[in-house]
């Protein structure tokens, strides 16, 4: 199959719309194969040919579009029709039954405890029955949303970019904000201090934020609960 599933494709112009379909909805290869009646092979490849189209695309949208509007500036006194929302949060999982690696973030556990986990059990395996393995990390992600202001005057998320980053300094989110935000486009934050650089070095940009220590919505309207919201489901 080529990369325009037309001159090397043995398959008929409906069943690749089939194929398509289900990649769409998340069948799985075993379900579609049968349904589809086609090979191991042919439905897999068929699989990556789709996600490997998704992915370009959304490359070359992230590579060409830049969130906001450019129209950042509020009038009266009101907030912009269209505003960028950023926050950072730590990706989080769970262990299940207490099984498995102790994350980073865990309450401190003694030395001696961990070390035990570690021994291998008579057979040389670890006991699966405890946690294991020394505890790992896990990453942070930076996020920023594009809200649209509805005619009730709240905000709608549009566009959500998940970005994993290695630190959380001032320079790697800047370089981060000023690469993904139009010019001229209105930032909300909360008071974090790499943030508050923001619109300055003739960046062209223009930030409010809110204290979440004081209060989460400020009386110029100044949130990022749609952020939040979003962050929070990642």
């Amino acid at each position: 199959m080529d990369r325009t599933w037309r001159a090397n494709c043995k398959l008929l112009p409906e069943k690749i719309l089939q194929t398509i379909f289900h990649w769409t909805t998340q069948s799985s290869v075993k379900l579609s194969k049968i349904l589809l009646d086609v090979s191991d092979n042919t439905i897999v490849d068929s699989f990556n040919h789709c996600r490997e189209v998704c992915r370009t695309i959304n490359i070359q949208h992230f590579n060409n579009h830049k969130l906001g509007d450019g129209n950042g500036q509020r009038i009266n006194s009101q907030p912009p029709e269209v505003v960028v929302q950023i926050d950072e949060t730590l990706l989080c999982g769970k262990r299940r039954a207490n099984y498995g690696r102790l994350l980073a973030a865990d309450q401190t556990i003694p030395e001696e405890e961990i070390q035990e986990w570690e021994e291998l059990n008579e057979n040389g395996q670890l006991d699966g029955n405890r946690n294991h393995g020394r505890r790992i990390k896990r990453p942070w992600i930076f996020g920023l949303v594009e809200c649209h202001k509805q005619p009730d005057g709240h905000y709608k998320s549009g566009e959500v970019r998940l970005i994993i980053v290695e630190k959380r300094n001032q320079e790697a989110l800047l370089h981060i904000i000023r690469e993904n935000v139009a010019k001229g486009s209105m930032i909300l934050s909360d008071i974090w201090p790499p943030y508050m650089r923001i619109g300055q070095d003739d960046d062209g940009l223009i930030h409010e934020f809110v204290n979440h220590s004081e209060r989460f919505v400020v009386e110029n309207g100044v949130h990022t609960h749609k952020i939040l919201k979003e962050s929070g489901q990642s």
